[in-house]
Protein backbone atom coordinates (compact mmCIF):
# COMPACT_ATOMS: atom_id res chain seq x y z
CA UNK A 1 0.00 0.00 0.00
CA UNK A 2 3.15 2.72 0.80
CA UNK A 3 4.57 1.79 -2.41
CA UNK A 4 1.49 2.38 -4.60
CA UNK A 5 0.87 5.56 -2.48
CA UNK A 6 4.31 6.47 -3.10
CA UNK A 7 3.55 6.01 -6.92
CA UNK A 8 0.43 7.55 -7.13
CA UNK A 9 2.02 10.44 -5.35
CA UNK A 10 5.00 10.66 -7.77
CA UNK A 11 2.42 10.61 -10.79
CA UNK A 12 0.28 13.69 -9.30
CA UNK A 13 3.53 15.94 -8.80
CA UNK A 14 4.39 15.44 -12.35
CA UNK A 15 1.30 16.93 -13.51
CA UNK A 16 0.64 18.40 -17.15
CA UNK A 17 -1.66 21.86 -17.06
CA UNK A 18 -3.43 23.15 -20.20
CA UNK A 19 -3.43 26.80 -19.55
CA UNK A 20 -5.33 28.17 -22.55
CA UNK A 21 -4.85 31.60 -23.79
CA UNK A 22 -8.39 33.92 -23.09
CA UNK A 23 -6.59 37.21 -24.06
CA UNK A 24 -8.17 40.73 -24.41
CA UNK A 25 -5.02 42.19 -25.04
CA UNK A 26 -1.80 40.92 -26.96
CA UNK A 27 0.31 40.88 -23.64
CA UNK A 28 1.72 37.16 -23.13
CA UNK A 29 3.06 38.34 -19.71
CA UNK A 30 -1.02 39.49 -18.02
CA UNK A 31 -2.13 36.57 -15.74
CA UNK A 32 -5.71 37.28 -16.60
CA UNK A 33 -5.24 36.31 -20.38
CA UNK A 34 -4.68 32.59 -19.67
CA UNK A 35 -7.46 30.74 -18.29
CA UNK A 36 -5.10 29.34 -15.49
CA UNK A 37 -4.66 33.12 -14.16
CA UNK A 38 -0.96 33.08 -14.28
CA UNK A 39 1.66 33.07 -17.11
CA UNK A 40 3.11 29.67 -18.48
CA UNK A 41 6.81 28.77 -17.66
CA UNK A 42 9.05 26.13 -17.80
CA UNK A 43 9.83 24.01 -15.01
CA UNK A 44 11.69 20.89 -14.30
CA UNK A 45 9.68 18.11 -13.82
CA UNK A 46 6.06 19.65 -11.97
CA UNK A 47 3.41 21.59 -13.17
CA UNK A 48 4.82 21.07 -16.93
CA UNK A 49 2.74 23.69 -18.47
CA UNK A 50 0.75 23.90 -22.01
CA UNK A 51 0.33 26.80 -23.53
CA UNK A 52 -2.67 26.31 -25.85
CA UNK A 53 -4.19 28.46 -28.22
CA UNK A 54 -7.72 27.09 -29.51
CA UNK A 55 -10.53 29.50 -28.93
CA UNK A 56 -11.76 32.69 -31.17
CA UNK A 57 -10.08 35.70 -29.05
CA UNK A 58 -10.55 39.64 -29.21
CA UNK A 59 -6.23 39.83 -29.44
CA UNK A 60 -4.17 37.19 -30.10
CA UNK A 61 -0.78 37.10 -28.16
CA UNK A 62 2.03 39.27 -30.17
CA UNK A 63 5.29 39.09 -28.82
CA UNK A 64 7.96 41.60 -28.94
CA UNK A 65 11.02 42.82 -27.39
CA UNK A 66 9.31 45.19 -25.10
CA UNK A 67 7.46 41.34 -23.97
CA UNK A 68 8.98 41.00 -20.81
CA UNK A 69 9.60 38.60 -18.94
CA UNK A 70 11.13 36.53 -22.10
CA UNK A 71 7.76 34.41 -22.78
CA UNK A 72 7.95 30.74 -21.78
CA UNK A 73 6.23 27.49 -22.22
CA UNK A 74 6.67 23.85 -21.35
CA UNK A 75 4.56 23.17 -24.78
CA UNK A 76 3.13 25.58 -27.45
CA UNK A 77 0.11 24.19 -29.38
CA UNK A 78 -1.49 25.91 -31.53
CA UNK A 79 -5.42 24.91 -32.51
CA UNK A 80 -9.06 24.88 -32.30
CA UNK A 81 -11.43 24.63 -34.62
CA UNK A 82 -11.81 27.98 -35.43
CA UNK A 83 -7.70 28.21 -35.31
CA UNK A 84 -5.47 29.61 -32.87
CA UNK A 85 -2.76 32.00 -33.88
CA UNK A 86 0.68 33.33 -32.07
CA UNK A 87 3.11 35.66 -33.69
CA UNK A 88 6.34 36.66 -32.70
CA UNK A 89 7.97 40.07 -34.09
CA UNK A 90 11.27 40.40 -32.00
CA UNK A 91 12.23 39.44 -28.97
CA UNK A 92 12.69 35.79 -27.51
CA UNK A 93 10.36 33.02 -26.92
CA UNK A 94 11.56 29.67 -25.16
CA UNK A 95 10.07 26.50 -25.08
CA UNK A 96 10.55 23.40 -22.92
CA UNK A 97 9.78 20.97 -25.63
CA UNK A 98 8.01 21.51 -28.80
CA UNK A 99 6.11 23.45 -30.83
CA UNK A 100 2.70 21.77 -32.68
CA UNK A 101 -0.12 23.09 -34.46
CA UNK A 102 -3.57 21.17 -35.44
CA UNK A 103 -2.73 18.80 -32.57
CA UNK A 104 -6.31 16.95 -33.32
CA UNK A 105 -7.79 16.28 -36.66
CA UNK A 106 -10.01 19.60 -37.47
CA UNK A 107 -8.18 21.76 -35.47
CA UNK A 108 -6.10 24.42 -37.39
CA UNK A 109 -3.30 26.39 -35.94
CA UNK A 110 -1.27 29.44 -37.87
CA UNK A 111 2.45 30.10 -36.60
CA UNK A 112 3.66 34.16 -37.86
CA UNK A 113 7.45 34.66 -37.36
CA UNK A 114 7.90 37.37 -38.35
CA UNK A 115 11.85 38.54 -36.35
CA UNK A 116 13.16 37.16 -33.13
CA UNK A 117 14.28 33.86 -31.93
CA UNK A 118 12.36 30.74 -30.68
CA UNK A 119 14.13 28.08 -28.83
CA UNK A 120 13.00 24.90 -27.98
CA UNK A 121 14.48 21.46 -26.10
CA UNK A 122 14.91 24.13 -23.11
CA UNK A 123 13.88 21.02 -21.13
CA UNK A 124 14.19 18.11 -22.82
CA UNK A 125 15.12 16.72 -26.65
CA UNK A 126 11.82 16.55 -27.45
CA UNK A 127 12.03 19.57 -28.92
CA UNK A 128 10.33 19.59 -32.63
CA UNK A 129 8.26 22.23 -34.41
CA UNK A 130 5.12 19.98 -35.85
CA UNK A 131 3.41 21.86 -38.54
CA UNK A 132 0.26 20.07 -38.85
CA UNK A 133 0.00 17.20 -36.37
CA UNK A 134 -3.34 15.59 -37.20
CA UNK A 135 -4.96 18.70 -38.23
CA UNK A 136 -3.88 21.76 -40.36
CA UNK A 137 -0.43 23.69 -39.40
CA UNK A 138 0.82 26.55 -41.19
CA UNK A 139 4.20 28.45 -40.19
CA UNK A 140 4.96 32.15 -42.11
CA UNK A 141 8.89 32.78 -41.55
CA UNK A 142 9.49 35.76 -42.80
CA UNK A 143 12.71 36.79 -40.78
CA UNK A 144 13.97 35.46 -37.42
CA UNK A 145 15.79 32.30 -36.07
CA UNK A 146 14.26 28.82 -34.96
CA UNK A 147 16.46 26.83 -32.78
CA UNK A 148 15.23 23.61 -32.67
CA UNK A 149 18.32 21.68 -31.48
CA UNK A 150 17.99 17.97 -32.06
CA UNK A 151 14.33 18.48 -32.82
CA UNK A 152 12.55 17.61 -36.41
CA UNK A 153 11.20 19.92 -38.11
CA UNK A 154 8.13 17.93 -39.08
CA UNK A 155 5.10 18.85 -41.21
CA UNK A 156 2.02 17.25 -42.74
CA UNK A 157 2.74 14.16 -39.61
CA UNK A 158 -0.04 12.03 -39.73
CA UNK A 159 -2.32 10.83 -42.04
CA UNK A 160 -5.33 13.07 -40.99
CA UNK A 161 -2.67 16.40 -41.06
CA UNK A 162 -1.78 19.09 -43.71
CA UNK A 163 1.02 21.37 -42.88
CA UNK A 164 2.66 23.90 -45.03
CA UNK A 165 5.65 26.12 -43.98
CA UNK A 166 6.79 29.41 -45.89
CA UNK A 167 10.57 30.15 -45.64
CA UNK A 168 10.82 33.58 -46.73
CA UNK A 169 13.68 35.31 -44.84
CA UNK A 170 15.43 33.94 -41.47
CA UNK A 171 17.11 30.49 -40.66
CA UNK A 172 15.41 27.22 -39.55
CA UNK A 173 18.28 25.16 -37.63
CA UNK A 174 16.47 21.59 -37.07
CA UNK A 175 18.11 17.78 -36.61
CA UNK A 176 16.30 16.81 -39.56
CA UNK A 177 13.01 17.74 -42.06
CA UNK A 178 10.41 14.77 -41.83
CA UNK A 179 7.50 15.13 -44.21
CA UNK A 180 5.83 11.66 -43.47
CA UNK A 181 2.43 12.62 -45.32
CA UNK A 182 4.51 14.37 -47.91
CA UNK A 183 1.15 14.55 -50.06
CA UNK A 184 -0.45 17.00 -47.80
CA UNK A 185 2.73 18.74 -46.25
CA UNK A 186 4.60 21.43 -48.41
CA UNK A 187 7.60 23.30 -47.98
CA UNK A 188 8.10 26.93 -50.17
CA UNK A 189 11.28 28.39 -49.53
CA UNK A 190 11.47 32.17 -51.11
CA UNK A 191 14.29 33.25 -48.84
CA UNK A 192 16.28 32.70 -45.49
CA UNK A 193 17.96 29.40 -45.15
CA UNK A 194 16.99 25.69 -43.75
CA UNK A 195 19.87 24.31 -41.96
CA UNK A 196 19.89 20.33 -41.01
CA UNK A 197 22.18 18.03 -38.79
CA UNK A 198 24.30 15.52 -41.06
CA UNK A 199 24.41 14.85 -44.93
CA UNK A 200 20.22 15.10 -45.83
CA UNK A 201 21.03 16.65 -49.48
CA UNK A 202 19.58 12.74 -50.79
CA UNK A 203 16.14 13.09 -48.51
CA UNK A 204 16.14 16.73 -49.61
CA UNK A 205 16.79 16.20 -53.26
CA UNK A 206 14.43 13.73 -53.09
CA UNK A 207 11.24 16.13 -51.70
CA UNK A 208 12.52 18.68 -54.60
CA UNK A 209 12.11 15.91 -57.43
CA UNK A 210 8.34 14.77 -55.56
CA UNK A 211 7.20 18.47 -55.67
CA UNK A 212 6.89 18.95 -52.00
CA UNK A 213 9.38 21.14 -51.66
CA UNK A 214 9.41 24.06 -53.44
CA UNK A 215 9.93 27.98 -54.51
CA UNK A 216 7.65 30.58 -56.36
CA UNK A 217 11.37 32.71 -57.23
CA UNK A 218 11.43 33.45 -61.14
CA UNK A 219 12.20 30.57 -62.62
CA UNK A 220 13.91 29.55 -59.22
CA UNK A 221 15.32 26.29 -57.96
CA UNK A 222 15.73 24.96 -54.67
CA UNK A 223 19.45 24.10 -53.61
CA UNK A 224 20.99 22.18 -51.15
CA UNK A 225 24.76 21.46 -49.99
CA UNK A 226 26.73 19.66 -47.36
CA UNK A 227 29.45 21.61 -45.01
CA UNK A 228 31.87 18.92 -44.07
CA UNK A 229 33.30 21.27 -41.75
CA UNK A 230 30.06 22.29 -39.72
CA UNK A 231 28.55 18.36 -40.97
CA UNK A 232 25.28 20.25 -41.20
CA UNK A 233 23.25 20.80 -44.87
CA UNK A 234 22.17 24.15 -46.17
CA UNK A 235 19.29 23.87 -47.93
CA UNK A 236 18.03 27.28 -49.60
CA UNK A 237 16.28 28.84 -53.13
CA UNK A 238 17.64 31.15 -56.20
CA UNK A 239 15.61 32.82 -58.98
CA UNK A 240 16.99 31.50 -62.47
CA UNK A 241 20.31 33.13 -63.40
CA UNK A 242 18.78 35.39 -65.97
CA UNK A 243 16.82 36.62 -63.01
CA UNK A 244 19.68 36.95 -61.13
CA UNK A 245 21.80 39.38 -63.68
CA UNK A 246 18.85 41.62 -63.99
CA UNK A 247 18.97 42.13 -60.80
CA UNK A 248 22.65 42.69 -60.68
CA UNK A 249 22.13 45.52 -63.61
CA UNK A 250 19.35 46.94 -61.23
CA UNK A 251 21.71 47.18 -58.21
CA UNK A 252 25.04 48.94 -60.61
CA UNK A 253 22.18 51.47 -61.97
CA UNK A 254 20.84 52.45 -58.55
CA UNK A 255 24.71 52.88 -57.77
CA UNK A 256 26.05 54.59 -61.01
CA UNK A 257 23.10 57.42 -60.13
CA UNK A 258 24.12 57.94 -56.73
CA UNK A 259 27.62 58.82 -58.35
Amino acid sequence: MLILLLVLVGNASAATLYNEWKGTTTDWNTGTNWNLGYVPFITNGTDMIKAGFKAPETAWPLITTSTLPVPEADVITLGGLSGGFLSIDSGTLNVGQYITMGASAGENGIFYINGGTVNTAQRTTNSHLIVGQKGVGTVYMNNGTVNLATGNLRIADESTASGNLYLNAGTIYANDLLMPFAAAGSLEINGGTLVLNGDDTAAVGALVLAGKVTTTLPGGSVLSAYDEDSMKTLVWAIPEPATICLLGFGVLGLLSRKK
